[in-house]
């Protein structure tokens, strides 16, 4: 069970800038990022305890403790064992599903001394100078929805101010530990008691994975996740500060990074993963997930493929293409992330912002960004961080405006509603910058583009050692040529998503359909079991998805 303090909040703000672009540290600080936590490795099993105790044996391990209330387990190894050796020993066990070191990720934003009267992001007059109209169209989205309290949005950052003025009334509040049942929080819901039973106590608001307590305040970090939050979801129309892009939502904080060496903000894996697990536990309907960095980690990839929730991220500062390097976890090319580059108040991609034609999904504002800070401040920043929350924040009033959308049709809302600008057409799937009111006026994905079907030419009963043969059909509804990404993927009887084949660029001409056959081998190892593929089509102006479920026997 995790204890805490009692307190809720702690407005300690200390002056220290972000990873991609340091301050001038002492000349003692060393510049150079760590990598991971020495002598420490993630460990995702297949079966609960007591396997746990069998796996830190065989490592000699000197303590074993669990990341959340899941299969995973952080293992602190001897000095005298690597972790390269420890890994390739735990991996070859056959109740380990997966192992990595722990990591540190990084958050990357370029504070920004300009302070704006307006915010572009959300309604661009040109008042920065800008090209007019190079915005989401978010006085327009708000004739539509401003949002809805019931939706939730978890913001897994560096904390936030949960008393700020133009965040408070927005804040998530756990019912659970609401003694009162008031929706607010008040001295009396802390009674040092883990009142629902979820193994966190007096959890009110979130919780603070870094300092394992219940106060998910920020220290340090710039107050960047201040910042994120209000982006989403500062409160519209109270006459105070400024607008979030949903107006009514309400939001999870969670925080997993805080300062390292008084240069970095920095969170480990372990962190991040108990954090998508918390937010998957109560109920988030997605997270905005402003960072990133660091080597590929699969037990990080399960933990954001378990959630099954949207999972906003950014694509990175470094100015790279995500296509031939990676930047993680935007690239880890499961369905339920969408990757966000950033933009300026000319449509242009930042020179900052990661991009690539396949591994990212759409731009979105990220340059000079007006939000809360803590202490009842306001200010601009600038990163894919900022981009990222954008998109939550529009996530958020798609699902406001029909709680019922499926994944998919998220995802599709987003990517074509996007507004088409040259510097993202091929550095993005999408081509576009995010747009608010035309994601929400969309017509229906089948009602326009392509389509896809699965069709099975082979038996629906699979051996092990046969073959899985399947019919792909495009169907392009449209006037016009058009160009989309064929992904092909299927779901285990474990639950674990696999790409098929990598995704695939592929041309229909107009009111024509395309045939693809296509077949594998089912390894003779394979579990048995209902096994489901899954093929998607998207491209700017449409997406679509068809599944078929096969068994594979003995």
């Amino acid at each position: 069970m995790r204890s805490s303090s009692r307190a809720i909040v702690r407005l300690l703000v200390v002056g220290t800038f972000l990873g991609a672009t340091p301050v001038e540290a002492p000349a003692q600080k060393s510049l150079i990022r760590p990598t991971a936590v020495p002598n420490e490795i993630l460990v995702r099993l297949k079966a609960e305890e007591p396997s746990v105790a069998r796996v830190a044996q065989t490592l000699g391990a000197q303590a074993a403790s669990r990341v959340g209330r899941g299969k995973t387990y952080r293992l602190h190894l001897s000095p005298r064992r690597s972790v390269g050796s420890a890994l390739t020993r735990i991996l070859a066990l056959p109740e380990v599903a997966s192992a990595s070191p722990n990591y540190y990720r990084f958050i990357d934003t370029f504070p920004s001394d300009d302070l704006f009267d307006g915010m572009w992001s959300l309604h661009n007059t040109g008042q920065t100078g800008g090209t007019v109209d190079a915005d989401i169209d978010a006085p327009e989205a708000w004739d539509i929805t401003t949002g809805s309290e019931d939706i939730v949005v978890a913001v897994i950052d560096s904390g936030a101010n949960v008393l700020h003025e133009d965040l408070r009334e927005n804040i998530w509040v756990n019912s659970g530990e609401d003694l009162n049942d008031n929706g607010r929080v008040d001295a009396s819901d802390f009674d040092n008691l883990d009142t629902d039973g979820n193994g966190y106590i007096d959890d009110l608001v979130g919780w603070d994975f870094a300092e394992n307590d219940n106060s998910p305040s920020p220290v340090g970090c710039a107050g960047h996740g201040t910042h994120t939050a209000g982006t989403i979801g500062a409160q519209g129309d109270n006459g105070v500060g400024v607008s979030g892009v949903s107006w009514r939502v309400k939001l999870m904080v969670l925080k997993t990074f805080r300062p390292l060496l008084d240069i970095f903000c920095t969170a480990t894996d372990a962190d991040l993963v108990e954090a998508i697990e918390y937010m998957t536990l109560m109920g988030a309907d997605l997270s905005s997930n402003s960072w990133g960095g660091g080597p590929f980690s699969q037990v990080l990839s399960d933990a954001i493929e378990a959630n099954q929730r949207l999972f906003v991220a950014a694509a990175g500062n470094d100015g790279q293409n995500n296509d031939a390097q990676p930047s993680y976890p935007a690239s880890y090319g499961l369905r339920n992330i969408v990757a966000v580059a950033a933009t300026d108040d000319n449509d242009a991609l930042a020179g900052f912002s990661n991009y690539g034609a396949s591994s990212v999904d759409l731009g979105a504002p990220g340059v000079s960004i007006l939000s809360t800070l803590p202490g009842n401040a306001y200010g601009s920043l600038s990163g894919t961080s900022m981009a990222t929350p954008h998109v939550a924040g529009v996530a958020a009033l798609l699902l406001a405006q029909d709680p019922t959308y499926t994944l998919v049709e998220l995802l599709d809302r987003l990517l074509r509603g996007v507004d088409v600008v040259p510097d993202l057409v091929g550095k993005s799937l999408a081509g576009g910058r995010l747009n608010a009111r035309a994601s929400l006026t969309l017509p229906l994905a089948s009602e326009t583009g392509v389509s896809v079907q699965l069709t099975l030419t082979g038996p629906s009963v699979i051996p092990r050692g046969s073959r899985l043969s399947f019919d792909i059909t495009l169907e392009n509804n449209t006037p016009q040529p058009i160009v989309g990404w064929k992904i092909l993927y299927l779901t285990i009887p474990s639950g674990k998503t696999k790409f098929l084949a990598p995704p695939v660029l592929t041309e229909v001409a107009a009111q024509a359909t395309r045939i693809f056959p296509f077949s594998v081998a089912v390894p003779a190892n394979a579990p048995p079991g209902m096994y489901r593929v899954f093929a998607q089509v998207s491209n700017p102006d449409s997406v679509d998805e068809e599944m078929l479920e096969v068994e594979v026997v003995p």
